[in-house]
């Protein structure tokens, strides 16, 4: 068999893999469009806390998705600490079948998923980092995306559906992950160092890059703080509905699929935009996101909210596709899985303190308008964007990959 064969064999597996582990990612938006219906049935029990059910999830994700960018293809194969995070996740998901009358439980179990979930988190972008290079590698990037986002429209939209039917339901949705890991048993594979031929003979090629730098730091921070304003919209999309009275948890449901298709949409043209615009894809993110909490925060109609919800999404996938492809060209191919793991542990946080960000309006404002603290997210992601977008077009030129 030749080498090309055999490249693109492989090719075709990680591709084939880096599938199975986006599918793992987005497990947690299976409760989004519930929210609100689950707070009515368990009444006795405060909003903020029902939230937790969606945040309890990126509080498991923070430290574990270091771990796993420290010990993956160092000390865990790639391919048995992917299967072993859809594990974890398919248990946790599947739990509160067997105690759904028991919160605190039910609680505890969405912290499991979020374990496997940070297992999984830094594994795809790693992959495809370490492996693809150039205008190839941000092509990949954006597949990744595409595919992350398909299956985020589908969890909701299945989870929608069967919400209306019983909000006890949507447990099961979690089923959908034994694709996944059957497609990771058979077909995933570790990925291969990097090879060049030097006189004669094929050796490793060796980076002159570092393991690691304090940009990756500086850049998850920035991202940080922008996306806890960002983030208020998703937990309060199907609150911001029934306040306003324009439809129901299935309404909730195809809305936040918006955000998954314009994170298609991100995806899809990642690479032209980042051929021609380069760093200053980053401008047109934060723009994005700017307009996405504005049409939310004054949502009169159903078409407002989607409409939101497709430029947050957009705006949250080309910034943090950005943020994968930078990583590429600060740190050394082996530094890259733990780049990643940070960037994964600061976007859940930050989700997790959105929260307290919510609840921190809420209280200064004595509003019960669910859209309030989305509107003041709308100008915390400015001014935030607008001071983490002139340290980012201040950067070197040589980091633009």
């Amino acid at each position: 068999m030749s080498s090309t064969v055999k490249k693109n064999e492989f090719a075709l597996a990680l591709v084939i893999g880096v599938i199975a582990t986006e599918l793992c990612q987005q497990a947690s938006f299976i409760v989004l469009p519930a929210l609100n219906s689950l707070s009515e049935y368990y009444s006795d029990v405060p909003f903020s806390q029902i939230q937790l059910i969606t945040t309890l999830v990126y509080l498991g994700i923070v430290p574990f998705s270091i771990i796993s960018g420290m010990v993956a293809g160092k000390y865990i194969k790639y391919k048995h600490l992917a299967i072993l995070s859809c594990l974890i996740i398919l248990a946790g998901g599947l739990f509160p079948v067997l105690v759904r009358d028991n919160f605190t439980l039910i609680l505890a179990s969405r912290f499991v998923c979020g374990i496997g979930q940070g297992l999984a988190y830094p594994l795809c972008n790693a992959l495809i980092t370490r492996t693809f290079k150039g205008d190839l590698q941000s092509k990949i990037l954006g597949i990744g995306v595409v595919v992350l986002n398909l299956s985020g429209v589908f969890y909701q939209m299945v989870s929608g559906w069967v919400c209306d039917i019983s909000v006890h339901y949507i447990w099961f949705v979690h089923l959908v992950l034994v694709i996944p890991i059957v497609l990771m048993i058979f077909l995933l594979k570790e990925p291969e160092d990097a090879v060049e031929e030097k006189d004669g003979q094929t050796v490793n090629v060796v980076s002159d890059k570092p393991h690691f730098s304090m940009r990756i730091i500086a850049i998850c921070a920035g991202f940080g703080c922008w996306f806890i304003a960002l983030y208020s919209v998703s937990l309060n999309m199907s609150s911001i509905i029934a306040y306003n009275e324009i439809g129901t948890s299935a309404t909730a449901g195809m809305a936040g699929s918006a955000n998954s298709v314009a994170g298609i949409v991100a995806g899809a043209v990642f690479a032209f935009l980042f051929r021609h615009l380069k760093k200053f894809v980053l401008p047109v993110g934060i723009a994005a996101s700017v307009i996405g909490l504005g049409l939310c925060g004054y949502a009169t109609n159903v078409p407002m909210v989607i409409i939101s919800q497709f430029c947050v999404g957009f705006a949250t996938f080309t910034v943090s596709t950005t943020i994968a492809h930078d990583f590429g060209a600060i740190v050394a191919p082996d530094g890259l899985t733990l780049a990643n793991g940070i960037l994964a542990a600061v976007w859940n946080f930050s989700a997790f303190l959105s929260t307290y960000f919510i609840a921190a309006i809420t209280n200064i404002t004595k509003s019960d308008n669910p859209a309030t603290p989305v509107r003041m997210g709308m100008w915390v992601a400015l001014i935030v964007g607008v001071i983490w977008t002139v340290f980012r077009l201040a950067r070197p030129k040589e980091l633009e990959p």
